[in-house]
């Protein structure tokens, strides 16, 4: 459907890839800027017309601040969501923290910032990411306070998060946010709290590879207001990251299971997540594995083209329950950094048992009821940041 599309368009813009000459506006020790993105996509699951396109919409506007001051500094970027089909637009912050570094290499923040959990910022290059992304387990932001030491080789984190980052602006009960959280309904009655993850990574070099192979570990409450009780929920992963010249490789595999306490008759192998004023049931329980590669051109050859990274990504959701339907999900595409502001995503999207390539959303990420068929999506993502 077109709203979900946009959902996920206006929710996935990776903050990693920022234009070279995007122009932002300095006022003393702070910076301003922002971006509004344009979104064109054709699905197998919606045939709307013969044309090569069938949709064209704005899908997203946001706007940042960066400070910087000695020792002190700080972020914050609030997005605004813009829906159709009658339903009303939704906004919230992405991020919004403060922060310390006493030396270079270690710093103390506070506020809405990403959960230090496996490959950082992001375990894929495409604008879908990879499939953790929509479990919560990438790419995840959260409201807590966060240690980071990144002197020498080594990279250790450590954070706590008395809650996510809440629900804002939407229609929704409580899933009007940018990340994954387990979020409440009217039959679920689950939150987020008290979260504590560790993350420790060593860089290395080998020859003429470069990269960081480490290991994350979460563990957090998972209260129910309607039960009184509290289930919990833990996650691990391992990852690597290697690059030689242009050639990059992301790997990561993740475990992860939730323990509800959720009313009697509620089926507890499903868990609500929620995210962009929508919510969609994950299994409570699997395993994603992600392989990304990328190749990264420099086009000095190609008039106004900065860089041209190619990739393709690929995550598999394994989930416990032998009758669930695994998720698949696979990008094949282009990042084409333009001379000026503009940055665009060129991606062929599929999937299998996947809530945002397909037509099952509400159920693909858990049971994956339906159709073992592959989906497929074109898409073209067109950005201009200042």
């Amino acid at each position: 459907m077109p709203i979900r599309s946009l959902c996920l368009i206006a929710g996935i813009s990776l903050v990693g890839f920022v234009p070279a000459y995007g122009q932002s506006l300095k006022l003393g020790d702070v910076e301003i800027g922002g971006a509004v993105r344009l979104n064109f996509w054709k699905k197998s699951w919606e045939r709307t017309s013969d044309r090569p396109i069938d949709e064209l919409e704005v899908d997203t506007v946001r706007l940042r601040a960066e400070y910087e001051r000695g020792s002190v500094f700080g972020s914050a970027q609030y997005r605004y969501y813009i829906y159709g089909d009658g339903r009303s637009d939704s906004h919230f912050p992405h991020h919004a923290y403060i922060g310390w570094r006493p030396e270079e290499g270690r710093e103390l923040t506070a506020g809405i910032q990403q959960v230090p959990f496996g490959l950082l910022p992001f375990a894929g290059n495409s604008y879908f990411s990879t499939i953790a992304y929509y479990v919560g387990l990438e790419d995840d932001y959260d409201l807590g306070v966060k240690y980071r030491d990144r002197r020498g080789k080594w990279d250790w984190a450590l954070a706590y998060y008395p809650s996510d980052e809440g629900s804002y602006v939407g229609e929704s009960v409580d899933s009007a946010r940018y990340s994954y959280d387990v979020v409440q309904t009217p039959t679920s009655g689950n939150d987020e709290s008290h979260q504590v993850n560790t993350r420790l990574a060593r860089r290395f070099e080998t020859g003429a590879w470069t990269g960081e192979v480490g290991a994350s570990l979460q563990y957090g409450l998972i209260p129910n207001d309607l039960t009184g009780r509290d289930g919990d929920h833990k996650a691990a992963a391992l990852h690597l990251s290697a690059s030689r010249g242009p050639f990059t490789l992301k790997a990561q595999s993740s475990v992860y299971e939730y323990d509800l306490e959720t009313p009697e008759g509620v089926d507890d192998r499903v868990v609500p997540m929620g995210a962009y004023d929508y919510d969609y049931n994950v299994a409570a329980a699997g395993a994603i594995h992600s392989l990304a590669l990328s190749y990264a051109w420099e086009a000095d050859m190609v008039p106004l083209v900065e860089t041209v990274t190619f990739y393709n990504d690929y995550s598999l959701l394994a989930k416990q329950e032998e009758e669930f339907g695994d998720t698949q999900h696979n990008v094949l595409g282009a990042a084409v950094d333009v001379r000026g502001p503009l940055f665009v995503y060129v991606d062929a999207a599929f999937g299998q048992h996947n809530a945002w390539i397909g037509s099952n959303f509400g159920d693909a990420l858990a049971t994956g009821q339906g159709e073992d068929a592959w989906e497929h999506r074109f898409n073209i993502n067109v950005g201009a940041y200042f």
